[in-house]
């Protein structure tokens, strides 16, 4: 997948060939927590798992496809979007 179509696609996210991440910031801890919940539960469904640091504040969202040898794809850029829908 080109990235400069994924940083068109996506232009709140840090794009590179290692993958895509965003950090999102919520009001507190507990927000924080049902957020990661909430795309975790999606991210079951459509078999493709981020990784995910809570802290309070904040959920940073990693995603790469390590099947496609750890790099940016469909999958990632369709999530990605997905979650930038949920977080508003």
């Amino acid at each position: 997948m080109d990235l400069d179509d994924v940083r068109t696609k996506l232009p709140d996210w840090e794009v590179g060939e290692d993958g895509i991440s965003r950090t999102f910031e919520v009001d507190d801890y507990g927000t924080a927590m049902a957020l990661t919940v909430q795309i975790a539960l999606e991210a079951q469904r459509r078999n493709h798992h981020p990784d995910m640091t809570v802290s309070w504040g904040s959920v940073a969202v990693s995603l790469v496809t390590h099947d496609a040898g750890s790099s940016v794809t469909d999958k990632d850029v369709d999530l990605a979007s997905w979650i930038d829908d949920l977080a508003g």
